[in-house]
């Protein structure tokens, strides 16, 4: 069954939370398949003012990131799209815009995983400057290295445009539950759920010599 919950949680019982039953008796339990996963049709926005693109595909519920070519042609006007209008594409997805190159104008790089020091000398390269630098736990990316920007890689803005950096500070902690007295499968259970691996504690063998008095 779909569901918000992620995949292979569990999201009901059968019987029921509370309900009595016979030792031996059978519970089932029903696991999620994940969100629903939603398409959309792509619109098509070539030959549009990249404003007017971004009103259509934010419509949708797409994303977009600009692809800059040099060109002839007037700025900010899309010239080609990725995926194609009429393909289906899961909503949040992004769509790749390529427009002319403008010299007054940048794209913000994708500095995500970079140091922050690497991903300065990437947003300097682009003519842009470094912002603001906050901090935020992640659990995908390392320590020190940098989760997002702001304005997002992909934005197309005004060159020296200062771009602010999210900076990892690691694994987000949590919080260890209560479980002393629980049975030790319940406690097991209790912390996994909150994000602790398991671990089995070693039992050192312990040899007593009685000596003779």
């Amino acid at each position: 069954m779909h569901n918000a919950k992620p995949i292979g949680d569990v999201i009901s019982t059968d019987p029921a939370a509370g309900s009595s039953l016979k030792k031996g008796n059978t519970v089932a339990l029903t696991a999620s398949l994940g969100p629903t996963v939603v398409e959309v049709s792509v619109p098509n926005v070539v030959g549009q003012t990249l404003s007017a693109a971004e009103s259509a595909l934010q419509a949708k519920n797409l994303n977009y990131k600009v692809v800059q070519v040099q060109s002839q042609a007037a700025a900010n006007t899309v010239l080609s799209q990725d995926p194609t209008a009429g393909s289906n594409a899961k909503a949040g997805s992004t769509v790749s815009l390529t427009v002319p190159a403008n010299e007054t104008t940048t794209v913000v790089p994708n500095v995500t995983g970079a140091t922050p020091a690497a991903a300065g000398g990437q947003l300097t390269a682009a003519n842009l400057q470094v912002g603001n630098t906050s901090q935020q736990c992640s659990s995908s990316i390392g320590s020190g290295l940098v989760i997002s920007t702001n304005p997002g890689s992909g934005a197309q803005v005004p060159k020296n445009t200062s771009v602010a950096l999210v900076v990892s500070t690691g694994p987000c902690q949590v919080v260890v539950g209560n479980v002393v007295g629980q049975p030790q499968a319940a406690a097991v259970s209790s912390l996994q759920g909150r994000g602790w691996p398991r671990r089995r504690r070693r039992r050192r063998a312990v040899t007593r010599v009685r000596t003779a008095t």
